[in-house]
């Protein structure tokens, strides 16, 4: 009697744990199309924001505040607060020993001037140039995520190639369905702060107070109505886009979907959010150290040819006169070593060994001096 059970010939790992699916997406990211998109994005930006600068911001509201003139010149820069984060341990994600600055350093430029908008007592000045940079942003990345989630999923399900300009066709006439998707819920937000509002201008006086804090209990439920919509937003906007890419749904049908989905399957929803993570600091991680080391493999190797007839002369070139980079007192830190590329953990530790001063070295310049 033959047996009816019938071996496993094959095992579908993308059916067992469908979040290695995200590991097809690696290739999709590093495509010439997606990468162009995003570098259009990336410098379309502060173009908004240096005509939200002339518009709002005068030049005695950055001499009296230099904090604020600091987040301006950050604001009209597409790299500026990236590269400055990256050495700032506080931006920086500890997986396995190695730092990963790269997806905190891009999550903080990104957000922050939407919380920007939610400070008390900026005035109407510093407000309307958060909303107007804000609101050109989420227009310019409704376009672009438009189009960079429909080469994705070109890619992802039918293996199909998509150029730029099948990518603006596509998007450009959903542009406005992705742009009021992500809009509404910060425009309900706004609408809910009218109650608040109102009740505040009884605040001004003292019987008006006493009035308030009677009705300060609506206040508070137009608060948690506006912490939810944020929240969902927060975590949603991503799924809205590449639910109207994917479907072409309309923007309240996006928004009620990808809402449902993050507040009923949130463990779910973090997991992948967590393996999107660790996936993308492991690629930064890579990229950086290879810039990184590109700098300083190229510097190493112009460094024997400017040093022949000055051996100081290549750091006299980078500003860093005095300091050895080649010598045999320092030997094991050879600048641009192989070694020293391996065992660095952030982008800055390579060029830190090529450019970093042996604290018992005397520079050649001192050592003259001296004699």
């Amino acid at each position: 009697m033959e047996s009816s059970d019938n071996p496993v010939r094959k095992i579908v790992w993308t059916e067992v744990f469908p979040w290695l699916l995200l590991f097809r997406t690696i290739p999709v990211a590093a495509s010439i199309s997606v990468m162009v998109l995003a570098l259009i994005g990336t410098v379309a930006t502060p173009a908004g924001w240096m005509v939200s600068e002339l518009l709002f911001v005068r030049s005695t509201m950055q001499e009296n505040d230099p904090q604020f003139a600091r987040v301006v010149a950050i604001n009209r820069s597409p790299y500026k607060a990236v590269f400055d984060a990256s050495d700032d341990r506080s931006h920086s994600i500890e997986i396995m020993g190695a730092k990963l600055s790269g997806p905190r350093a891009v999550f903080v430029r990104l957000s922050q001037p939407f919380r920007q908008l939610f400070v008390r007592g900026q005035g109407p000045t510093r407000f309307g140039y958060y909303l107007v940079g804000c609101v050109w942003t989420l227009a310019v990345w409704a376009l672009i995520g438009c189009g960079i989630t429909r080469i994705c999923l070109l890619r992802l399900t039918r293996d199909e190639s998509a150029g730029l300009d099948d990518a603006f066709d596509f998007a450009w006439p959903r542009f406005l369905s992705c742009l009021g998707a992500v809009a509404l819920p910060l425009l309900a937000v706004f609408l809910l702060v009218l109650p608040g509002m109102l009740i505040g201008l009884f605040m001004s006086f003292d019987f008006g107070l006493l009035l308030a804090s009677l009705l300060w209990i609506f206040v508070l439920i137009a608060g948690l109505l506006m912490m939810i919509l944020l929240l969902g937003s927060f975590f949603s906007w991503p799924l809205v886009i590449a639910s109207i890419s994917a479907e072409s749904q309309s923007p309240l049908d996006a928004i009620t979907r990808c809402f449902s989905y993050v507040f009923q399957r949130p463990f779910h929803y973090a997991f992948y959010i967590l393996v999107c993570v660790f996936v993308g600091g492991f690629c930064w991680l890579i990229v950086a150290q290879l810039a990184v080391g590109t700098v300083a493999m190229a510097s190493w190797a112009g460094s024997w040819g400017a040093n022949v007839a000055n051996r100081d002369r290549m750091s006299i070139i980078l500003g860093l006169e005095g300091i050895e980079t080649v010598s045999d007192a320092t030997s094991n830190r050879v600048a641009g070593s192989g070694q020293d590329l391996m065992n660095s953990t952030l982008p800055g530790d390579v060029l830190n060994n090529v450019v970093a001063p042996d604290p018992g070295a005397v520079s050649p310049g001192a050592a003259a001096a001296s004699s």
